[in-house]
């Protein structure tokens, strides 16, 4: 028997909105297998600090319970010690599954088995596009805003279909999630705030739907949704991962460690073209997967550079490039092909991801 349940912030179990498409797709995944054993999933809903938890919350009554901290996305959780979280919990047998799970050092998103990332139907044209590039910002962190304001600088900005929030200043908690220290006296100075906020992800989705923090409604972020017409009209995504200074990263300056989430995602889920700021050997780690690199139009150069300046400079320029439409024209059939070979990859990719997850649920 599974059992659903979540760990609010007040550490209370509580039972989880089952009209969740997270939920509903956590019991179709479950009822492929069959235990005797009483499991409970216990979801928790991100946006809390889980250091908070002072008390034992007693669960001996469970045979299993999974401690499912996949879809949290509280930025200092991703990087907490789980093995005391794990201590906090009284049961018989415990298992987490956290963004650490699949492969480590780094983390990548699998919450779970990565059923948030729709497979569209979506073929790659050869056809004029409006813009060069794409690019969701999402919260306005520092990279981000960095890179808009290089761009600006540099009168290129115009090449992006884009978008990125303001600094939601009157929440500190937020300031701090998305500004290193290292940065909080010069962020303002940039000229990019003249622009922002700049919507193009929200406008596609109802405001109300978007900002739903309901029980379990993390699950079901309409970002995690790929919207087809950016694809359409793009040649290349740049994506941004939530990281991307090696400096300041929370590994601790681990040359190793990568961050893979579904910003980075939901290209490879379409086979689309895509290169961005991101940690050092990102797209080697990509490529080790068996995901094949459009060199044809992107040189990832910059994914072997540990200096975060010359990293972002080095995107930058190639923005700067305008030989996108000419390289994707002259290497369609080579470009087409690797679509169609990373989309292939990219279910195999799922199919590992499920049998990880299945040996955790038996």
């Amino acid at each position: 028997m599974i059992t659903f349940k979540e760990l609010n912030k007040y550490n209370d179990v509580i039972d989880v909105c089952e009209e969740s498409i997270a939920i509903k797709n956590a019991i179709i995944l479950y009822g492929s297998f069959e235990t005797p054993k009483n499991v409970l999933h216990l979801f928790y809903n991100g946006g809390y600090d889980i250091k908070s938890i002072g008390k034992i919350i007693d669960l001996t009554h469970y045979d299993k319970v999974i401690l499912d901290f996949s879809g949290a996305d509280d930025f200092l959780l991703r990087f907490y010690d789980i093995d005391n979280v794990k201590s906090k919990i009284n049961a018989k047998e415990i298992y987490v599954i956290s963004k650490n799970i699949f492969e480590k050092p780094g983390y990548m998103y699998n919450d779970p088995i990565m059923h948030r990332i729709k497979i569209l139907d979506f073929e790659l044209k050869n056809e004029i596009k409006e813009y060069f590039y794409f690019l969701l910002g999402g919260h306005a962190r520092w990279h981000r805003l960095l890179f808009l304001n290089k761009l600006l600088n540099k009168n290129q900005l115009h090449k992006l279909n884009w978008s990125c929030r303001r600094v939601e200043e009157e929440n500190p908690s937020m300031v701090r999630s998305c500004i290193p220290l290292e940065y909080v006296n010069i962020y303002k100075d940039l000229e990019i705030h003249k622009l922002l906020p700049k919507s193009l992800d929200f406008d596609i989705h109802d405001q109300a739907e978007y900002h739903n923090f309901g029980d379990a409604s993390i699950f079901d972020n309409p970002g995690y949704v790929a919207n087809l017409d950016f694809y359409y009209s793009s040649y290349i995504e740049i994506i941004s991962e939530s990281v991307f200074e090696l400096a300041i990263n929370p590994a601790k300056k681990d040359l190793e460690y990568f961050i893979i989430s579904e910003k980075t995602f939901k290209p490879l889920a379409l086979g689309f073209p895509f290169f961005g700021l991101c940690l050092p050997k990102t797209f080697s780690k990509l490529k080790e997967w068996g995901f094949e690199l459009f060199d044809e139009i992107i040189d990832y150069s910059f994914d072997d550079e540990f200096n975060d300046e010359k990293r972002m400079n080095m995107i930058i320029e190639q923005i700067c490039n305008d030989d996108i439409k000419e390289k994707f024209d002259k290497n369609f059939e080579t470009i087409k092909n690797k679509h169609l070979h990373n989309r292939k990859m990219f279910i195999s990719l799922k199919e590992r991801l499920l049998k990880n997850y299945e040996k955790i649920i038996i």
